[in-house]
């Protein structure tokens, strides 16, 4: 019968996460600033027209400019019924 020995049993751990980390470090210290890719998501001008932001774009600068208005001249009023109201329905909803 031949007796097997084990030489460095827990004496050389391996961390292949360790491996793995070093590796990819490498690689981003080797990338040049041009080389490194990001997302981008660009809206065409007709893909706009047809969500139709520019009409509502336009709809919201008038009614902010009015609400300013209303609030230099003092004139701008809350319905705190109102208000309270759509706020429970909100709530209500959920």
């Amino acid at each position: 019968m031949k007796k097997l020995k084990i030489n460095g049993y827990h004496s050389n751990p391996i961390n292949p996460y360790q491996h793995y980390s070093q590796s990819t470090k490498k690689v981003e210290k080797t990338k040049q600033p041009s080389q490194v890719k990001s997302d981008q998501v660009n809206i065409s001008d007709e893909a706009k027209k047809l969500q139709g932001i520019k009409r509502l774009e336009t709809e919201r600068i008038t009614k902010v400019n009015t609400i300013k208005e209303k609030i230099e001249n003092g004139t701008y009023s809350i319905n705190t019924d109102e208000v309270a109201k759509k706020m429970l329905s909100y709530w209500k909803s959920k």
